[in-house]
């Protein structure tokens, strides 16, 4: 009998380190997940929020919609850096990518449009002209999402 209880003590034993285990991971899974929710951000709710908010924001809120705003653009400005790179000093591969430039250009529109539209709404306001004018912050920010220095 003594031998049964000491085999359910370390059952249950077992039991828990191993449901300690678990949970932890679990977590980071879901905060993995809620970060890249937060990351799908469209530049047209930006635009509409700094519209409406951006009179009140701190200097920090400046940068956090920045960012979200760059994330926004970030894969479109990669393509148009990749074709610059390709096509390099050569007017064969310039003449051909010359096509592809221009339906990226007329995919980016859009975005340029929303773009200069935060632009101006950021310049308005003091704050929002200290951030843009912060250039380690963009290097900063360039290099944490990819952007080329070229861009």
């Amino acid at each position: 009998m003594k031998n049964f209880w000491i085999g359910m003590l370390a059952l249950m034993l077992g039991f828990c380190v191993v449901s300690c285990k678990e949970n932890p991971n679990k977590d980071d899974k879901a905060k993995a997940e809620s970060e890249q929710v937060e990351e799908k951000v469209d530049l047209a709710d930006i635009v509409a929020k700094a519209k409406a908010e951006s009179a009140n924001w701190t200097a920090d809120e400046w940068k956090e919609n920045m960012k979200k705003a760059m994330i926004a653009v970030a894969p479109s400005l990669q393509k148009v850096s990749e074709m610059m790179k390709n096509i390099g000093d050569d007017p064969q591969k310039a003449a051909e990518a010359l096509g592809k430039l221009q339906s990226l250009q007329e995919e980016f529109a859009p975005m340029e449009k929303l773009m200069d539209e935060l632009d101006s709404i950021c310049n308005a306001s003091e704050i929002g002209k200290a951030v843009m004018e912060d250039t380690v912050w963009a290097n900063q920010m360039k290099k944490e999402l990819g952007i080329p220095d070229d861009i």
